[in-house]
Order: structure tokens, then C-alpha cells, then sequence
């Protein structure tokens, strides 16, 4: 579902292609600010400019909001799911949660706030890749998709491996097999079984760096120990990461020289590995190995960051807003996941396939109501 080509801004342009073809105006650098209400339905909406101007929109049927979540309100997030999730960045900085906010203004109501899919990724390159660049033109589509069926993967991997070493998440079983996080003065802020997500929630900056030794990369060099994936693309190992992520990549052959690379105190890291060892050392099978085999790694840094937050609007089956009641808010609906409505959505492309299903029927929905009842039926 997310496996797009040649990137993910082709959704967005080859929607918006065909929408203008149908003859819808799209708006861009315009931020909704409010609902205009008139006779107790929604009428349109208030928003304002790039430049500051205010205006008003009205709909000729109903009003859809299609906002995303709210991963990017630190108002919100402290509201519905806790103060320390206000200081978690967004990896969508423009979820911003104004549907919701707006929404709310006139009675309807939240469900599952409280839930957010927090992880720790690794942060960008500091240069997009090319295939970021490039346009969402069919015939370059096609093309790509043909190599991508026909080529050797020797050949594809390099340009695959761009997308599996910049922004996902390590896999877990690195952790399993007693990878460690450090933080960026040395200190030990998780050991491969403790709560990662906790203890970075608990660092200032939400960073840090992935610790291991040469036991473990050895491992991680071939299946079935990859350290990122993406379903249906390949699997990312420590030599990728080495040949394509030179700003994650650290290596030295003691834990002093791996730590000097980032400007670590060597005393402060090997004080957290030597209490580390120490602990396995006496729990026998039931922890990894020590870390004690030369040379050492560090990936990093990694950062606690909310790709999304779940909590949508309450909406009934034609997706119009409920309010407390369960009474439809006449002439407003919700898609996405504005409109998620108490759905959880698990696994990989799922909320890319209610945005795309909730918000047709939301809009043929919305769009019907400027119809009249005799055409309706």
C-alpha cells in the first residue's frame, strides 16, 4: 500500500492532478481556524492567508474534514495522552490537529485519544536522496516499476537501501541480541530488555545511540538478523548502513575510540557497558552475551519520535461527526485520521487505506447532501 514509486509525494500529485481535472480548486498556504455554523449546521469554514488575511468558505452541501491526526499539537497531545508525549517530535510536522480542535468547538467529541504510536527511529540524512527529487510522472513510474520486477536485486539494492537506512525504525532484534542505548554523554539509557521508549521519553533530548560489539555485527551482516525493514522492498544489514549512512555509522576497535568519534566520554561509556556486563555476567542464559568483543559499533543518533496519534472523531456509518450525544453534527464529516472513530488501525499501509476508503465515501457522502431528495432517491 505505502510501496510507492518513484516516492511518496506521488499520492499527493497524482491526486491532485486528477482532482483538478474534475474541476476542484484546490487551496494551498490556507489554514482552517473554525466552522461557520449558521441555523445549527455547518455552513463552511474560517480560515486564514499565508499573509494573515481571513476568510470564509462555504460548502454547497457538507463540510469534510481530512486534517490528519494531531501528532504535531503539543496542546493536544498533553490533553489526550500525557505532558512527556508534548515534547515528542512529529514526523509529520504539519499534523497539526486543527479538524480536531475545530471539531470539538462544536460538540463532538474524541475517541481513543489516548493512543499514539511513539518509536524510536533513526534521524534523516542531511541531504535528500535523489529519488526524493524525482517527479510523479507515469511513464518514470512505470519504468521504475518494470525495474523493480525484472532487474537483478544486486543491481536495485543500492537505491533501495537509500529509503531502508533513513528514517525507520531498528528492528527489535538487534535489542535481543543485547544492543544497548547510550546517551550522548556515555550514559546507559536502556539494556536490551528494558523499555526503550520509557527511557528515551526520559532524556532530555529524546536521543541516543545504539551500542554493540563485533559478536553482534557479525551477526547482523546476512538474514535473518536485519537491522530496518520495509514489507515487500528488501531488508537494510550493518554493511548498509555502513556504505550509505556514513553520518549513523561509528566504528573503532575499542569503546574510548568509538566514543571519541562523537565527542563521548570514553570514561562515561565504558563505566555503562563494564555495569552492563556485569549484570549479564550473573544472569547466566537468561541475558545476551557480554558486550566485549572488539571492534565496537555506535549507531546514532536515534530519536523518540510519533509518527502518528489514533485518536479520531466519533462518526457513525456515513462518516458524519457525532456529537456527545451520538447525534450526527448536521453538515460536518470526517475521513482519515480525523475521522478514525475509535478504529484501530495495525500494521503496515492500513491507515494509507482508511484514508483513501473513509475519505471517497465521507466525500460522495458530503457531496449528495447538495443534492435534492428527489435525485437521491
Amino acid at each position: 500500500m505505502h510501496n510507492v514509486v518513484p516516492n511518496s509525494r506521488a499520492y499527493i500529485a497524482i491526486c491532485a492532478r486528477r482532482a483538478r481535472r474534475l474541476g476542484v480548486d484546490i487551496r494551498v498556504d490556507v489554514r482552517a481556524t473554525g466552522f461557520i455554523v449558521e441555523g445549527g449546521r455547518v455552513r463552511g469554514v474560517r480560515a486564514s492567508l499565508k499573509s494573515g488575511e481571513s476568510v470564509e468558505y462555504r460548502a454547497s452541501g457538507a463540510v469534510v474534514l481530512a486534517s490528519g491526526d494531531y501528532s504535531a499539537s503539543p496542546d493536544l497531545k498533553r490533553e489526550f495522552i500525557s505532558p512527556a508525549a508534548a515534547t515528542i517530535e512529529p514526523v509529520n510536522v504539519y499534523s497539526t490537529g486543527d479538524g480536531h480542535r475545530m471539531a470539538t468547538d462544536v460538540g463532538a467529541t474524541v475517541i481513543n485519544g489516548h493512543l499514539a504510536h511513539i518509536g524510536v527511529r533513526f534521524i534523516p540524512p542531511p541531504r535528500s536522496s535523489i529519488a526524493e527529487s524525482l517527479p510523479a510522472f507515469r511513464p518514470l513510474a512505470r519504468l521504475i516499476r518494470i525495474a523493480m520486477q525484472r532487474l537483478p536485486m544486486a543491481l536495485l539494492r543500492p537505491f533501495l537501501m537509500k529509503f531502508l537506512v533513513t528514517v525507520l525504525e531498528p528492528a527489535p532484534n538487534l535489542f535481543a541480541a543485547g544492543a544497548i542505548l547510550i546517551g550522548s554523554k556515555g550514559e546507559l539509557v536502556a539494556d536490551w530488555n528494558d523499555d526503550r521508549i520509557a527511557a528515551l521519553g526520559a532524556v532530555h533530548d529524546h536521543r541516543g545511540y545504539i551500542l554493540f560489539d563485533g559478536a553482534i555485527a557479525k551477526a547482523f551482516e546476512s538474514w535473518p538478523n536485519y537491522i530496518s525493514t520495509a514489507p515487500g522492498i528488501a531488508y537494510a544489514y550493518l554493511a548498509d548502513y555502513r556504505r550509505n549512512r556514513a553520518d549513523l555509522f561509528h566504528s573503532a576497535p575499542t569503546l574510548e575510540a568509538v566514543a571519541a568519534q562523537l565527542g563521548i566520554p570514553g570514561q562515561a561509556i565504558r563505566a555503562a557497558v563494564d555495569a552492563v556486563n556485569a549484570k549479564r555476567e550473573g544472569a547466566g542464559d537468561r541475558a545476551p552475551k557480554p558486550l566485549s568483543t572488539g571492534p565496537f559499533y555506535l549507531l546514532g543518533p536515534a530519536k523518540l519520535l510519533i509518527p502518528f496519534t489514533d485518536g479520531g472523531l466519533a462518526v457513525d456509518t456515513s462518516h458524519r461527526v457525532l456529537d456527545a450525544g451520538g447525534a450526527p453534527i448536521p453538515g460536518l464529516y470526517a475521513a482519515g485520521s480525523t475521522g478514525q472513530g475509535g478504529l484501530l488501525l495495525e500494521g503496515h499501509g492500513h491507515h494509507l487505506g482508511w484514508a483513501f476508503t473513509s475519505g471517497r465515501l465521507a466525500g460522495r457522502n458530503a457531496a449528495l447532501e447538495s443534492v435534492s431528495p428527489p435525485l437521491l432517491r
